[in-house]
């Protein structure tokens, strides 16, 4: 018997989206996601795809 699931894997620049979301809807107070979203920024640097980056943070109006 097979069933087919489907499975949702996040990419590492959604989640850096989504902890840069936190991070605003916490007023910028969250020094936990922003911890976070730099130590992806240092580490991943090499291989993230940075035009999608700054398309849906400026779609997501997460930029200044």
């Amino acid at each position: 018997m097979s069933t087919n699931k489907l499975i949702y894997i996040a990419s590492t620049e959604d989640i850096v989206l989504q902890k840069l979301r936190w991070y605003k809807i916490a007023d910028n107070y969250s020094q936990k996601q922003w911890r976070d979203v730099l130590g992806v920024l240092k580490t991943r640097r090499k291989i993230l795809d940075f035009d999608y980056l700054r398309l849906w943070s400026n779609y997501l109006k997460l930029t200044p």
